[in-house]
């Protein structure tokens, strides 16, 4: 009977001693693979060779330069307008091709199938106050992926991959140098997660303090979406209104510029990354936020010509792992996590009809993503500068549109 007695002890002491709680299996990941790496002293370089002789061109003729040649008078320009100057309004309708490309997962295997969309928009100048630089919502779905809830469960049978899309950008015409404005924009998509091997699927609503075998293992299909959006509060700088000439052009044209202030928000299933190390068996329904400086320039759309967009962020992130659980905290001294967020697009647009009003019609391509990642605040002279990945995720889209200037 004793026997018995004994083993059973040692049995409890040994399950008691392999408990972990899910703060410890993150901080014991994060501590040994986010260390700081010494330099290494660089090789002597051999001294270059002197550089050649400086060749001056010959002097230019001064003959005078001829005479510019007079331009015969244009009539208006498109497009032919319906309305007063001072209100304009132009609804927009669309047809895009969207896809997301988040990192891969090491033991889960990521379909992320591209899903066709419609959207309607608009943009409008009302009475030289508000001007709508762009506002429209696209899905493929009635009802969008992007709700509250979970971002990772248990797939159903009836549940299909979804997209949605929502924009606007809403300035304040002062008719002046700086143009206030404000930009919003929401991205969800979902896709099909199918494990490789059994993991454990960590809620948002999880503790810190909780045992990670209360979490159970599971190799079934999963439905993953991820929600991402971005607000900026900025000032727009027309070059053209500002006679003081402050950004000098060498009489070229220099297309609206913003700068100012970002926030992102990002929802997603998440493995905890240090660059190539992963704790691969955790898979947390995580919250990824950031705050920083915003930069942005927009080409505008205008007929029988290209047009761009540029959109950028770079700043300071927090990634929260559960409620009460960010992966900051396990950090070592002296690091902290940063982001990068940007968003590159370009088209052209053609008049269909040169009537009044003249119906256009439109291609644009984008790509954009973000991406988090560790770095040291300060380092010293023998310590090695590095920035390992937490997060990357890819957006990339193409879209054909009609839009009526009224």
């Amino acid at each position: 009977m004793r026997p018995t007695i004994l083993a059973l002890s040692l049995l409890l002491f040994a399950h008691g001693a392999a408990a972990q709680t899910l703060g410890e299996a993150v901080g014991e990941h994060v501590g040994e693979n986010l260390k700081t790496k010494k330099k290494k002293k660089p090789k002597k370089k051999k001294k270059p060779a002197p550089p050649p002789p400086a060749w001056h061109p010959p002097p230019r003729s001064s003959a005078p330069p001829p005479p510019p040649k007079k331009e015969e008078p244009k009539g208006p320009s498109l497009p032919y307008r319906v309305f007063v100057p001072s209100f304009q309004l132009d609804p927009m309708w669309s047809v895009a091709y969207r896809g997301w490309r988040p990192q891969d997962f090491p033991t889960m295997t990521v379909e992320t199938e591209a899903a066709a969309t419609l959207s309607v928009g608009v943009s409008a100048k009302i009475f030289r106050v508000i001007n709508i630089h762009r506002a429209y919502y696209e899905s493929n779905a009635i009802a969008s992926p992007r709700r509250q809830g979970a971002t990772i469960a248990v797939k159903s049978a009836s549940s299909a991959p979804a997209a949605a899309w929502l924009l606007g950008a809403i300035g304040i015409d002062v008719n002046w140098v700086l143009e206030p404005i404000i930009r919003y924009e929401t991205r969800a998509f979902e896709s099909e997660l199918t494990p490789t091997q059994p993991v454990r699927i960590i809620p948002h609503s999880a503790d810190k303090n909780a045992d990670l075998s209360t979490f159970p293992l599971t190799t079934e299909k999963l439905r993953m979406t991820s929600a991402f959006e971005t607000l900026i509060f900025a000032l727009r700088y027309h070059h053209d209104n500002d006679p003081s000439g402050l950004i000098q052009t060498d009489g070229g044209t220099l297309p609206p510029i913003y700068f100012g202030v970002g926030l992102v928000s990002y929802s997603k299933p998440y493995m905890v990354r240090v660059g190539s190390a992963v704790l691969s068996d955790l898979v947390f329904d995580a919250r990824l936020k950031g705050a920083g400086l915003a930069l942005g320039a927009d080409f505008p759309m205008k007929p029988d010509r290209f047009f761009a967009s540029i959109s950028t962020q770079l700043g300071v992130g927090q990634v929260d792992l559960t409620h009460n659980f960010t992966l900051n905290e396990t950090l070592p001294d002296g690091w902290l996590i940063g982001y990068a967020q940007g968003e590159l697009s370009g088209g052209y647009l053609y008049p269909l009809l040169r009537t009044r009003p003249t119906l256009l019609a439109g291609i644009e391509a984008s790509v954009g993503g973000a991406t988090f990642f560790y770095f040291k605040a300060f380092s010293s002279e023998d310590e090695e500068r590095q920035s390992p990945p937490l997060n990357w995720d890819l957006l990339w889209g193409a879209r054909v549109f009609l839009t009526l200037p009224l």
